[in-house]
């Protein structure tokens, strides 16, 4: 699934401590969106149409990411589907940070 594979790249970055993180649980919060999503779509970018928080167990720590799901048609008629996963808090955002230096440095 998508949205695993997606939180695994953040969770990639800790697998010398937990190689084996795993989904404690996760809530539905169609129509509540994420501030990422109201601040893109002020700019003019379209609002996700689902959202989810995943809470993962990093070997008895518990991290929280928002999953938001975006579908868009390309020029094609084709629906294409987006999953922005990402983690919550200060941890979080320097996941984020640790995650984009990892892929710009190897021209992802």
């Amino acid at each position: 699934e998508g949205s695993w594979k997606a939180i695994m790249e953040y969770e990639a970055l800790h697998f010398s401590k937990c190689p084996n993180p795993k989904l404690a649980r996760f809530q539905g919060k169609d129509g509540i969106y994420s501030l990422k999503a109201k601040v893109a779509n002020f700019f003019g970018a379209p609002l996700p149409f689902d959202r989810h928080d995943w809470t993962i167990d990093r070997c008895g720590t518990e991290v929280t990411y928002i999953i938001d799901y975006y579908d868009w048609t390309d020029e094609n008629g084709e629906t294409e589907y987006f999953i922005d996963a990402r983690p919550t808090g200060i941890s979080g955002l320097l996941d984020r940070f640790r995650l984009a230096a990892k892929n710009w440095s190897s021209g992802e």
